[in-house]
């Protein structure tokens, strides 16, 4: 019994050894955006070479490793992958540590979703450093029925000190593309960074608060009125 419990943890310390020595370089990323943009499908169709016709909805959080060359250097990516819906936002808030890649995924078809990607730079500004960086994605653009044109996505990329990309999941267009982009300058550290504006952010914060507290005074003075 003592040999084989010997064994055993000397095949896990193996194990463990291996690992850490099978890459020179570890980098969390995280897919974010709306419902049904297409985040899964970008993830399987970068990390299979596939594509789902009928992929079903993440529930909170999916996750996928991969190790990519760059150089002479050994690369393992931890992809994460986040449901859209606003039920599972506090989850997606807590994957933003030590992330060194957002990508921010819309829908060109959905303009509802494309309105959203200011929402999401809001939840990105409060979570992450400087250093990260930020990748605007239109997505689908294999469809003819687009609504979201290049100019408006490349101007609100611009606007955010994002970089810019369109894909499209199905058919692969520009899949690898975009996580080779992110390899190249995790390594090198040449694109411009994300940078979070402090005084837009306080602004806005400082507007939320007036609404609640108006919000607050409102439903006092009714509760007054009928007392």
């Amino acid at each position: 019994m003592l040999v084989y419990f010997t064994v055993f943890f000397t095949h896990i310390l193996t194990f463990v050894v291996l690992e850490a020595k099978s890459h020179d370089k570890q980098v969390k990323l995280i897919l974010i955006g709306d419902y049904s943009v297409g985040k899964s499908s970008i993830l399987h169709r970068y990390c299979e070479d596939a594509f789902w016709p009928k992929h079903m909805p993440t529930i909170g959080v999916d996750f996928r490793t991969k190790f990519v060359r760059d150089g002479n250097n050994t690369i393992k990516m931890q992809l994460w992958d986040t449901a859209g819906q606003e039920k599972y936002r506090t989850v997606t808030s807590n994957l933003y540590k030590n992330t060194s890649v957002v990508l921010l995924v819309y829908d060109c078809t959905d303009l509802n979703s494309f309105d959203n990607v200011a929402n999401w730079i809001k939840q990105i500004e409060m979570n992450v450093s400087e250093k990260t960086i930020i990748i605007l994605i239109a997505n689908k653009i294999d469809l003819e029925n687009r609504l979201v044109s290049t100019e408006d996505g490349e101007a609100m990329a611009e606007a955010y000190r994002a970089n810019y990309f369109e894909t499209s999941a199905k058919t692969g267009q520009n899949i690898d593309k975009v996580f080779d982009y992110c390899v190249e300058n995790i390594m090198n550290y040449t694109v411009p960074r994300f940078k979070r504006d402090s005084q837009r952010l306080k602004r806005e914060t400082e507007k939320d608060k007036a609404k609640a507290k108006k919000k607050r005074g409102f439903c006092r003075s009714l509760a007054k009125l009928f007392s």
